[in-house]
Protein backbone atom coordinates (compact mmCIF):
# COMPACT_ATOMS: atom_id res chain seq x y z
CA UNK A 1 0.00 0.00 0.00
CA UNK A 2 1.41 3.38 -0.96
CA UNK A 3 2.63 5.48 1.99
CA UNK A 4 -0.07 8.21 1.53
CA UNK A 5 -2.90 5.67 1.53
CA UNK A 6 -1.49 3.92 4.60
CA UNK A 7 -1.23 7.24 6.48
CA UNK A 8 -4.80 8.16 5.50
CA UNK A 9 -6.04 4.79 6.72
CA UNK A 10 -4.30 5.25 10.06
CA UNK A 11 -5.81 8.71 10.49
CA UNK A 12 -9.28 7.40 9.71
CA UNK A 13 -8.85 4.53 12.17
CA UNK A 14 -8.00 6.88 15.02
CA UNK A 15 -10.41 9.70 14.02
CA UNK A 16 -13.06 8.85 16.66
CA UNK A 17 -10.40 8.96 19.39
CA UNK A 18 -9.14 12.33 18.11
CA UNK A 19 -12.67 13.72 18.06
CA UNK A 20 -13.30 12.45 21.58
CA UNK A 21 -10.08 14.05 22.82
CA UNK A 22 -10.96 17.32 21.11
CA UNK A 23 -14.49 17.25 22.54
CA UNK A 24 -13.14 16.58 26.00
CA UNK A 25 -10.65 19.43 25.65
CA UNK A 26 -13.40 21.83 24.51
CA UNK A 27 -15.64 20.68 27.36
CA UNK A 28 -12.96 21.20 30.00
CA UNK A 29 -11.93 24.60 28.59
CA UNK A 30 -15.51 25.86 28.47
CA UNK A 31 -16.30 24.42 31.90
CA UNK A 32 -13.27 26.16 33.43
CA UNK A 33 -14.29 29.46 31.82
CA UNK A 34 -17.78 29.30 33.31
CA UNK A 35 -16.42 28.11 36.65
CA UNK A 36 -14.06 31.09 36.83
CA UNK A 37 -16.92 33.47 36.03
CA UNK A 38 -19.12 31.91 38.73
CA UNK A 39 -16.36 32.22 41.32
CA UNK A 40 -15.30 35.74 40.30
CA UNK A 41 -18.87 37.05 40.43
CA UNK A 42 -19.81 35.11 43.59
CA UNK A 43 -22.81 33.47 41.93
CA UNK A 44 -22.84 30.15 43.82
CA UNK A 45 -21.84 29.54 47.43
CA UNK A 46 -20.78 26.27 49.00
CA UNK A 47 -23.82 24.20 49.96
CA UNK A 48 -26.26 26.14 47.75
CA UNK A 49 -29.21 24.54 46.06
CA UNK A 50 -29.34 25.73 42.43
CA UNK A 51 -32.42 25.41 40.22
CA UNK A 52 -31.59 25.51 36.50
CA UNK A 53 -34.31 26.97 34.25
CA UNK A 54 -34.35 24.47 31.38
CA UNK A 55 -36.24 25.31 28.18
CA UNK A 56 -34.53 22.66 26.06
CA UNK A 57 -32.94 25.25 23.79
CA UNK A 58 -29.25 25.63 23.04
CA UNK A 59 -28.50 28.05 25.87
CA UNK A 60 -30.22 26.24 28.74
CA UNK A 61 -28.94 22.84 27.60
CA UNK A 62 -25.37 24.15 27.68
CA UNK A 63 -26.02 25.63 31.12
CA UNK A 64 -27.36 22.36 32.53
CA UNK A 65 -24.42 20.37 31.12
CA UNK A 66 -21.84 22.70 32.65
CA UNK A 67 -23.60 23.05 36.03
CA UNK A 68 -23.98 19.27 36.30
CA UNK A 69 -20.19 18.99 35.89
CA UNK A 70 -19.50 21.67 38.50
CA UNK A 71 -21.66 20.34 41.35
CA UNK A 72 -18.77 18.46 42.97
CA UNK A 73 -16.08 21.09 42.33
CA UNK A 74 -18.21 23.95 43.70
CA UNK A 75 -20.16 21.81 46.21
CA UNK A 76 -23.80 22.60 45.38
CA UNK A 77 -26.98 20.67 44.65
CA UNK A 78 -28.55 20.94 41.21
CA UNK A 79 -32.19 20.73 40.09
CA UNK A 80 -33.87 21.49 36.76
CA UNK A 81 -37.29 22.95 35.99
CA UNK A 82 -39.20 23.39 32.73
CA UNK A 83 -42.26 25.62 32.25
CA UNK A 84 -44.62 24.78 29.38
CA UNK A 85 -46.44 28.00 28.43
CA UNK A 86 -49.09 26.18 26.39
CA UNK A 87 -48.40 28.52 23.47
CA UNK A 88 -46.81 26.33 20.76
CA UNK A 89 -48.90 23.17 21.04
CA UNK A 90 -47.12 19.95 20.06
CA UNK A 91 -43.79 21.78 19.75
CA UNK A 92 -44.02 22.89 23.38
CA UNK A 93 -44.86 19.34 24.47
CA UNK A 94 -41.79 18.14 22.55
CA UNK A 95 -39.61 20.67 24.43
CA UNK A 96 -41.00 19.51 27.75
CA UNK A 97 -40.34 15.84 26.98
CA UNK A 98 -36.83 16.57 25.71
CA UNK A 99 -35.96 18.60 28.83
CA UNK A 100 -37.17 15.85 31.13
CA UNK A 101 -35.16 13.19 29.26
CA UNK A 102 -32.00 15.31 29.34
CA UNK A 103 -32.27 15.99 33.06
CA UNK A 104 -32.88 12.28 33.72
CA UNK A 105 -29.83 11.28 31.65
CA UNK A 106 -27.70 13.59 33.78
CA UNK A 107 -29.23 12.41 37.05
CA UNK A 108 -30.66 15.85 37.81
CA UNK A 109 -34.05 16.01 39.63
CA UNK A 110 -36.61 17.50 37.22
CA UNK A 111 -39.79 19.53 37.79
CA UNK A 112 -42.30 20.80 35.27
CA UNK A 113 -45.60 22.65 34.97
CA UNK A 114 -48.06 23.44 32.17
CA UNK A 115 -50.14 26.63 32.06
CA UNK A 116 -52.49 28.13 29.48
CA UNK A 117 -50.68 31.46 29.14
CA UNK A 118 -52.72 32.74 26.16
CA UNK A 119 -55.89 32.38 28.24
CA UNK A 120 -54.29 33.98 31.30
CA UNK A 121 -52.96 36.91 29.25
CA UNK A 122 -56.41 37.51 27.76
CA UNK A 123 -58.07 37.46 31.18
CA UNK A 124 -55.50 39.77 32.79
CA UNK A 125 -55.11 42.13 29.83
CA UNK A 126 -51.33 41.64 29.87
CA UNK A 127 -49.13 41.14 26.85
CA UNK A 128 -48.47 37.49 26.05
CA UNK A 129 -44.70 37.78 26.57
CA UNK A 130 -45.00 39.64 29.88
CA UNK A 131 -47.65 37.23 31.19
CA UNK A 132 -45.49 34.23 30.23
CA UNK A 133 -42.44 35.71 31.94
CA UNK A 134 -44.36 36.49 35.13
CA UNK A 135 -45.83 32.99 35.47
CA UNK A 136 -42.56 31.30 34.48
CA UNK A 137 -40.63 33.08 37.23
CA UNK A 138 -43.44 32.44 39.71
CA UNK A 139 -43.15 28.72 38.92
CA UNK A 140 -39.35 28.77 39.24
CA UNK A 141 -39.55 30.63 42.55
CA UNK A 142 -42.11 28.16 43.88
CA UNK A 143 -40.00 25.13 42.96
CA UNK A 144 -36.85 26.78 44.33
CA UNK A 145 -38.60 27.48 47.63
CA UNK A 146 -39.96 23.92 47.88
CA UNK A 147 -36.52 22.40 47.19
CA UNK A 148 -34.60 24.83 49.38
CA UNK A 149 -32.74 26.39 46.44
CA UNK A 150 -31.22 29.80 47.14
CA UNK A 151 -30.30 30.34 43.49
CA UNK A 152 -32.20 30.15 40.20
CA UNK A 153 -29.83 29.87 37.22
CA UNK A 154 -30.99 31.20 33.86
CA UNK A 155 -29.12 30.77 30.57
CA UNK A 156 -28.70 34.42 29.58
CA UNK A 157 -25.40 34.83 27.73
CA UNK A 158 -23.22 37.65 26.39
CA UNK A 159 -25.11 37.92 23.11
CA UNK A 160 -28.39 38.25 25.05
CA UNK A 161 -26.74 41.10 26.90
CA UNK A 162 -25.74 42.75 23.61
CA UNK A 163 -29.34 42.48 22.38
CA UNK A 164 -30.61 43.94 25.65
CA UNK A 165 -28.22 46.91 25.56
CA UNK A 166 -29.13 47.67 21.93
CA UNK A 167 -32.83 47.36 22.80
CA UNK A 168 -32.46 49.81 25.70
CA UNK A 169 -30.43 52.23 23.57
CA UNK A 170 -33.14 52.26 20.90
CA UNK A 171 -35.74 53.01 23.57
CA UNK A 172 -33.64 55.88 24.92
CA UNK A 173 -32.49 54.31 28.20
CA UNK A 174 -29.96 55.85 30.57
CA UNK A 175 -26.96 54.31 32.30
CA UNK A 176 -29.14 51.75 34.03
CA UNK A 177 -30.22 50.36 30.64
CA UNK A 178 -26.63 50.23 29.41
CA UNK A 179 -25.95 47.98 32.39
CA UNK A 180 -27.79 45.28 30.47
CA UNK A 181 -28.24 41.93 32.17
CA UNK A 182 -26.65 41.71 35.62
CA UNK A 183 -24.77 38.52 36.64
CA UNK A 184 -27.06 38.21 39.67
CA UNK A 185 -30.16 39.76 41.17
CA UNK A 186 -31.19 40.34 44.75
CA UNK A 187 -33.91 37.67 44.47
CA UNK A 188 -31.32 34.92 43.85
CA UNK A 189 -31.48 34.74 40.04
CA UNK A 190 -27.99 34.14 38.60
CA UNK A 191 -26.64 34.13 35.01
CA UNK A 192 -23.51 31.91 34.87
CA UNK A 193 -23.22 32.05 31.05
CA UNK A 194 -22.86 35.83 30.65
CA UNK A 195 -19.16 35.18 30.02
CA UNK A 196 -19.92 33.34 26.76
CA UNK A 197 -21.47 34.32 23.43
CA UNK A 198 -24.26 32.46 21.65
CA UNK A 199 -21.75 31.26 19.04
CA UNK A 200 -19.54 29.78 21.77
CA UNK A 201 -22.50 27.88 23.22
CA UNK A 202 -23.48 26.50 19.81
CA UNK A 203 -19.90 25.44 19.04
CA UNK A 204 -19.58 23.85 22.48
CA UNK A 205 -22.70 21.71 22.04
CA UNK A 206 -21.72 20.78 18.47
CA UNK A 207 -18.26 19.67 19.57
CA UNK A 208 -19.49 17.51 22.45
CA UNK A 209 -22.32 16.10 20.30
CA UNK A 210 -25.24 17.33 22.40
CA UNK A 211 -28.47 18.11 20.55
CA UNK A 212 -31.17 20.58 21.62
CA UNK A 213 -34.59 21.84 20.50
CA UNK A 214 -35.37 25.05 18.63
CA UNK A 215 -38.27 27.40 19.35
CA UNK A 216 -39.87 28.24 15.99
CA UNK A 217 -40.97 31.67 17.27
CA UNK A 218 -37.31 32.72 17.47
CA UNK A 219 -37.44 33.32 13.71
CA UNK A 220 -40.35 35.79 13.96
CA UNK A 221 -38.71 39.15 13.19
CA UNK A 222 -41.94 41.01 14.00
CA UNK A 223 -40.78 40.71 17.61
CA UNK A 224 -38.33 43.48 18.48
CA UNK A 225 -35.68 41.27 20.06
CA UNK A 226 -35.75 38.84 17.15
CA UNK A 227 -35.41 41.75 14.73
CA UNK A 228 -32.33 42.92 16.61
CA UNK A 229 -30.95 39.36 16.68
CA UNK A 230 -31.39 38.59 13.00
CA UNK A 231 -30.87 42.01 11.43
CA UNK A 232 -28.75 44.21 13.70
CA UNK A 233 -26.36 41.79 15.41
CA UNK A 234 -24.82 40.54 12.15
CA UNK A 235 -23.99 44.16 11.25
CA UNK A 236 -22.54 44.82 14.71
CA UNK A 237 -20.44 41.65 14.50
CA UNK A 238 -19.22 42.65 11.04
CA UNK A 239 -17.90 45.90 12.51
CA UNK A 240 -16.40 44.15 15.54
CA UNK A 241 -16.32 40.34 15.82
CA UNK A 242 -15.69 40.77 19.56
CA UNK A 243 -18.72 43.06 20.03
CA UNK A 244 -20.25 40.85 22.72
CA UNK A 245 -17.10 41.14 24.81
CA UNK A 246 -16.85 44.89 24.23
CA UNK A 247 -20.48 45.53 25.17
CA UNK A 248 -20.09 43.31 28.24
CA UNK A 249 -17.30 45.63 29.39
CA UNK A 250 -19.59 48.61 28.76
CA UNK A 251 -22.33 46.95 30.83
CA UNK A 252 -19.97 46.20 33.71
CA UNK A 253 -18.80 49.83 33.76
CA UNK A 254 -22.36 51.18 33.53
CA UNK A 255 -23.53 48.97 36.41
CA UNK A 256 -20.64 50.18 38.59
CA UNK A 257 -21.55 53.81 37.88
CA UNK A 258 -25.24 53.13 38.49
CA UNK A 259 -24.55 51.39 41.80
CA UNK A 260 -22.51 54.38 42.96
CA UNK A 261 -25.15 56.96 42.01
CA UNK A 262 -27.92 54.89 43.63
CA UNK A 263 -25.90 54.44 46.83
CA UNK A 264 -25.46 58.22 47.02
CA UNK A 265 -29.17 58.79 46.36
CA UNK A 266 -30.10 56.40 49.18
CA UNK A 267 -28.24 58.62 51.64
CA UNK A 268 -30.75 61.45 51.08
CA UNK A 269 -33.69 61.61 53.48
CA UNK A 270 -37.24 61.22 52.21
CA UNK A 271 -37.95 64.45 54.07
CA UNK A 272 -35.18 66.43 52.35
CA UNK A 273 -36.23 70.01 51.60
CA UNK A 274 -36.46 71.27 48.05
CA UNK A 275 -33.84 73.90 48.83
CA UNK A 276 -31.44 71.07 49.68
CA UNK A 277 -32.41 68.93 46.70
CA UNK A 278 -31.65 71.91 44.48
CA UNK A 279 -27.97 71.51 45.41
CA UNK A 280 -27.84 67.75 44.68
CA UNK A 281 -26.03 66.82 41.42
CA UNK A 282 -28.52 65.91 38.68
CA UNK A 283 -27.40 62.24 38.26
CA UNK A 284 -27.97 61.60 41.97
CA UNK A 285 -31.17 63.68 42.15
CA UNK A 286 -32.74 61.67 39.32
CA UNK A 287 -32.02 58.39 41.07
CA UNK A 288 -33.35 59.82 44.34
CA UNK A 289 -36.61 60.68 42.58
CA UNK A 290 -36.84 57.20 41.08
CA UNK A 291 -36.27 55.62 44.51
CA UNK A 292 -38.99 57.80 46.03
CA UNK A 293 -41.36 56.81 43.24
CA UNK A 294 -40.59 53.10 43.64
CA UNK A 295 -41.34 53.22 47.36
CA UNK A 296 -44.57 55.18 46.85
CA UNK A 297 -46.21 53.34 43.95
CA UNK A 298 -48.84 50.68 44.56
CA UNK A 299 -49.19 49.40 40.99
CA UNK A 300 -46.96 48.97 37.95
CA UNK A 301 -45.66 51.79 35.81
CA UNK A 302 -42.57 53.92 35.94
CA UNK A 303 -41.36 57.48 36.30
CA UNK A 304 -40.89 58.26 32.61
CA UNK A 305 -37.97 60.25 31.24
CA UNK A 306 -39.90 63.41 30.27
CA UNK A 307 -41.65 63.71 33.64
CA UNK A 308 -38.40 63.05 35.49
CA UNK A 309 -36.70 65.82 33.52
CA UNK A 310 -39.54 68.24 34.28
CA UNK A 311 -39.42 67.52 38.02
CA UNK A 312 -35.64 67.99 38.06
CA UNK A 313 -35.99 71.24 36.14
CA UNK A 314 -38.54 72.60 38.64
CA UNK A 315 -36.38 71.60 41.61
CA UNK A 316 -33.22 73.07 40.10
CA UNK A 317 -35.00 76.31 39.16
CA UNK A 318 -36.31 76.76 42.71
CA UNK A 319 -40.00 76.47 41.78
CA UNK A 320 -42.14 76.79 44.93
CA UNK A 321 -45.06 74.72 43.64
CA UNK A 322 -45.46 72.01 41.03
CA UNK A 323 -47.48 68.85 40.54
CA UNK A 324 -47.08 65.88 38.18
CA UNK A 325 -49.21 62.76 37.78
CA UNK A 326 -47.09 59.65 37.24
CA UNK A 327 -48.31 56.27 35.92
CA UNK A 328 -51.87 57.10 36.88
CA UNK A 329 -51.59 56.45 40.61
CA UNK A 330 -48.84 58.69 42.02
CA UNK A 331 -48.74 62.48 42.26
CA UNK A 332 -45.35 64.16 42.68
CA UNK A 333 -45.94 67.44 44.47
CA UNK A 334 -43.62 70.29 45.31
CA UNK A 335 -45.12 72.77 47.76
CA UNK A 336 -43.00 75.47 49.34
CA UNK A 337 -40.00 73.52 50.59
CA UNK A 338 -41.52 70.02 50.58
CA UNK A 339 -41.44 67.24 48.01
CA UNK A 340 -44.10 64.57 48.33
CA UNK A 341 -45.03 61.39 46.45
CA UNK A 342 -48.64 60.63 47.29
CA UNK A 343 -51.55 58.62 45.85
CA UNK A 344 -52.93 60.55 42.91
CA UNK A 345 -56.44 59.75 44.04
CA UNK A 346 -56.57 61.41 47.43
CA UNK A 347 -58.98 60.36 50.19
CA UNK A 348 -62.35 62.18 50.11
CA UNK A 349 -61.93 65.74 51.30
CA UNK A 350 -65.45 65.97 52.70
CA UNK A 351 -65.99 64.13 55.96
CA UNK A 352 -67.41 64.59 59.44
CA UNK A 353 -66.73 62.42 62.49
CA UNK A 354 -68.72 62.78 65.71
CA UNK A 355 -66.86 62.10 68.97
CA UNK A 356 -69.05 60.81 71.78
CA UNK A 357 -66.66 58.94 74.05
CA UNK A 358 -63.05 58.26 74.92
CA UNK A 359 -60.95 56.37 72.35
CA UNK A 360 -59.19 56.48 68.98
CA UNK A 361 -61.03 57.62 65.87
CA UNK A 362 -59.95 57.11 62.26
CA UNK A 363 -60.31 60.33 60.28
CA UNK A 364 -61.35 59.50 56.69
CA UNK A 365 -58.02 57.97 55.72
CA UNK A 366 -56.05 61.16 56.41
CA UNK A 367 -55.10 60.50 60.02
CA UNK A 368 -56.34 59.42 63.42
CA UNK A 369 -57.30 61.23 66.60
CA UNK A 370 -57.32 60.11 70.23
CA UNK A 371 -59.55 61.51 72.99
CA UNK A 372 -59.22 60.85 76.71
CA UNK A 373 -59.69 62.45 80.10
CA UNK A 374 -56.52 60.74 81.37
CA UNK A 375 -53.12 62.34 80.81
CA UNK A 376 -51.51 58.95 81.44
CA UNK A 377 -53.51 57.36 78.60
CA UNK A 378 -52.54 60.21 76.33
CA UNK A 379 -48.85 59.64 77.12
CA UNK A 380 -49.24 55.95 76.28
CA UNK A 381 -50.87 56.82 72.95
CA UNK A 382 -48.15 59.36 72.13
CA UNK A 383 -45.52 56.68 72.79
CA UNK A 384 -47.05 54.70 69.90
CA UNK A 385 -47.55 57.84 67.78
CA UNK A 386 -44.49 60.04 68.38
CA UNK A 387 -45.37 62.46 65.54
CA UNK A 388 -48.67 63.39 67.15
CA UNK A 389 -49.73 66.96 67.94
CA UNK A 390 -51.79 67.47 71.09
CA UNK A 391 -54.26 69.85 72.68
CA UNK A 392 -56.06 70.27 76.02
CA UNK A 393 -59.77 70.99 75.51
CA UNK A 394 -61.90 72.48 78.35
CA UNK A 395 -65.11 70.49 78.08
CA UNK A 396 -67.22 72.09 80.83
CA UNK A 397 -69.55 73.76 78.31
CA UNK A 398 -70.02 71.17 75.56
CA UNK A 399 -68.67 67.98 77.14
CA UNK A 400 -68.08 65.20 74.55
CA UNK A 401 -70.01 67.01 71.83
CA UNK A 402 -67.01 67.29 69.49
CA UNK A 403 -67.03 67.07 65.71
CA UNK A 404 -63.99 66.48 63.53
CA UNK A 405 -64.59 67.59 59.94
CA UNK A 406 -62.89 68.58 56.71
CA UNK A 407 -62.59 72.11 55.37
CA UNK A 408 -65.49 74.39 54.57
CA UNK A 409 -64.92 77.45 52.42
CA UNK A 410 -64.30 80.49 54.60
CA UNK A 411 -63.31 78.56 57.76
CA UNK A 412 -62.08 80.79 60.57
CA UNK A 413 -60.95 80.27 64.13
CA UNK A 414 -60.46 82.60 67.10
CA UNK A 415 -56.89 83.41 68.04
CA UNK A 416 -55.60 86.49 69.84
CA UNK A 417 -59.07 87.95 69.89
CA UNK A 418 -59.34 87.82 66.08
CA UNK A 419 -61.24 85.47 63.81
CA UNK A 420 -58.49 84.30 61.48
CA UNK A 421 -58.96 82.67 58.07
CA UNK A 422 -57.73 79.08 58.25
CA UNK A 423 -56.55 79.06 54.62
CA UNK A 424 -54.29 82.06 55.20
CA UNK A 425 -52.97 80.65 58.47
CA UNK A 426 -52.05 77.34 56.82
CA UNK A 427 -50.45 79.20 53.97
CA UNK A 428 -48.40 81.23 56.45
CA UNK A 429 -46.85 78.11 58.00
CA UNK A 430 -46.29 76.51 54.57
CA UNK A 431 -48.65 73.57 55.09
CA UNK A 432 -48.90 71.65 51.75
CA UNK A 433 -51.69 73.12 49.64
CA UNK A 434 -52.93 69.73 48.38
CA UNK A 435 -53.55 68.54 51.95
CA UNK A 436 -55.29 71.61 53.40
CA UNK A 437 -58.84 70.65 52.47
CA UNK A 438 -58.59 67.32 54.31
CA UNK A 439 -56.72 68.62 57.39
CA UNK A 440 -59.14 68.09 60.32
CA UNK A 441 -61.02 70.95 61.98
CA UNK A 442 -61.94 70.11 65.59
CA UNK A 443 -65.20 71.84 66.40
CA UNK A 444 -67.73 72.31 69.23
CA UNK A 445 -70.85 74.45 69.56
CA UNK A 446 -68.77 77.63 69.19
CA UNK A 447 -67.09 76.50 65.95
CA UNK A 448 -63.47 75.55 65.33
CA UNK A 449 -61.36 75.34 68.47
CA UNK A 450 -58.33 73.33 67.24
CA UNK A 451 -56.50 72.72 63.96
CA UNK A 452 -53.37 70.56 64.06
CA UNK A 453 -50.10 72.40 63.32
CA UNK A 454 -51.64 75.88 63.69
CA UNK A 455 -51.09 78.04 66.79
CA UNK A 456 -53.73 77.15 69.39
CA UNK A 457 -56.96 79.11 69.43
CA UNK A 458 -58.11 81.23 72.32
CA UNK A 459 -60.26 78.49 73.84
CA UNK A 460 -57.24 76.22 74.22
CA UNK A 461 -54.93 78.96 75.48
CA UNK A 462 -56.74 79.63 78.73
CA UNK A 463 -54.44 79.73 81.73
CA UNK A 464 -54.54 76.62 83.94
CA UNK A 465 -56.42 78.41 86.74
CA UNK A 466 -59.20 79.33 84.32
CA UNK A 467 -59.64 75.79 82.99
CA UNK A 468 -62.16 73.62 84.81
CA UNK A 469 -61.36 70.09 85.88
CA UNK A 470 -63.39 68.84 82.91
CA UNK A 471 -60.57 68.44 80.41
CA UNK A 472 -60.43 66.24 77.33
CA UNK A 473 -56.92 65.58 76.05
CA UNK A 474 -56.64 65.35 72.27
CA UNK A 475 -53.90 63.78 70.13
CA UNK A 476 -53.77 63.78 66.34
CA UNK A 477 -51.37 62.22 63.84
CA UNK A 478 -51.39 62.03 60.04
CA UNK A 479 -51.30 58.73 58.19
Amino acid sequence: MPMMCRRAAMMWRFAPMVLRLRANDVFMTFKDKVKKYIVDKGLIDKGDGVLCALSGGCDSVALLLILSELTVELDFSLYAAHFNHGIRGAEADRDQEFSGSLAESLGVPFFTAVEDIPKMAKESGEGLEECARKHRYAFLSRVASERGCKKIATAHHATDNTETVLFHMIRGSGINGLGGIAPKREDGVIRPLLCASRRELEEFLETVGQNFVTDSTNADTDMTRNFIRHNMLPLVSALNPAADRAISRLSDSAREDEEYFVSEAKKISDKAALTYLKTVPAPILKRYLRLRFESARTTGGQLDYDTLECICRDIKSGAERFRYSVSGDIAVIGDRDRLEFIPDKLPPTQYSVTVTAEGEYGIAGVGKAFFTESMEKLREWIADNPQAVCARYPSEEYGWSITVRSAIEGDKYLRGGLHRTVRKELNAIGYPAHKRASLPRFCDGDGIFFIPYLPQGDKLKKSPEKISKQIIYIGYTEN
